[in-house]
């Protein structure tokens, strides 16, 4: 699939900011371009079709109307309540990347606009579940600390799936932020732009792209192996990441399907004789649920300096 073409006309000061962050935050989903008159806007469309238009209050009027413009967003001041109800708004004075994720928010929740993006073979990534049969916090702080070891040769996003958020992900000063219950409430209603909602939703954490923990750990509970196959699909063909890791906080159904899928399965070392039980307890889960693969798959690491 061709990726999403979205442009913005605004004044030059403000597009700059726009251009410095594309050059160092290119998305696999769209393609963004930027004008700064509408003379050369104009001369755009008359040939080639925008899919969605960023564009300031002011110039709204100049540019509604156009057949080769499929959807516009108003960047607002803050100041135009109700005037342009036809359009949704964003509110410009904010960082570009919040922007470009309240975009990719409107797109999915659109069903006018059509699916986008390139596809990637599943085969060219890398999906590493992390999970411990006897519990402790520790899997979960190597979890993190992996993917900040990871991110520094290749482009890694790090899934939440705990019961509970024991990093305190999902608050950015007294700002609600959005996680994984919003991704399964959005598969569960069997949507079909699920890349460009988890787009909408993966923040940076502690210098890591993450998906955040749910609210409520029923969520969690809810997702079936179609939803997981679902979910891992869409993360393997639709988003740019070479590594994905997955802190898998509960065991159902849902988290046994996603270890098959996992290409490395890492539990933690064994310390004592009540551990070993319990892992040798889950490799028979294992071995009963037809899960040779991965049993050959795990890798058992030491969480010496992680509890």
């Amino acid at each position: 699939m061709k990726k999403m073409k979205i442009a913005l006309l605004e004044d030059i000061s403000y597009s700059r900011c726009f251009s410095e962050y594309i050059s160092h935050r290119k998305n696999a989903l769209i393609d963004i371009q930027i004008f700064t008159s509408i003379e050369s806007i104009r001369q755009y469309i008359a040939d080639n079709v925008i899919n969605i238009l960023l564009v300031g209050q002011e110039l709204v009027n100049e540019i509604s109307g156009s057949s080769h413009v499929e959807k516009i967003i108003v960047l607002t001041e803050g100041n135009c309540v109700g005037e342009y109800t036809q359009y949704p708004v964003i509110f410009k004075y904010q960082s570009v990347e919040v922007i470009i994720k309240e975009v990719f928010n409107i797109i999915a929740d659109d069903e006018s606009i059509s699916e986008c993006g390139p596809k990637y073979l599943r085969s060219s990534k890398e999906l590493i579940g992390l999970f411990s049969p006897f519990g402790g916090s520790s899997i979960s702080m190597f979890s993190l600390q992996l993917a900040k070891q990871l991110i520094r040769v290749k482009k890694t996003l790090y899934i939440n799936l705990e019961a509970f958020d024991g990093h305190d992900m999902r608050k950015d000063g007294n700002e609600y932020v959005r996680g994984m219950s919003e991704v399964v409430f959005y598969i569960r209603q069997n949507k079909g732009k699920l890349g460009m909602k988890i787009q909408s939703l993966i923040q940076n954490y502690d210098s890591c792209d993450c998906l955040f923990p749910v609210d409520d750990y029923r969520d969690l509970y809810s997702m079936t192996d179609k939803d997981m196959t679902r979910l891992v699909n869409v993360l393997s063909e639709e988003t740019d990441y070479d590594t994905i890791i997955f802190d898998i906080g509960y065991l159902g159904e849902s988290s046994l399907s996603l270890m098959k899928m996992c290409d490395k399965l890492i539990l933690p070392k064994v310390e004592n004789g009540v551990q070993r039980n319990k892992q040798e307890a889950f490799e028979r889960l294992l071995v009963r649920e037809g899960m040779e693969r991965t049993m050959s798959n795990i890798h058992c690491v030491s969480m010496c300096g992680y509890v």
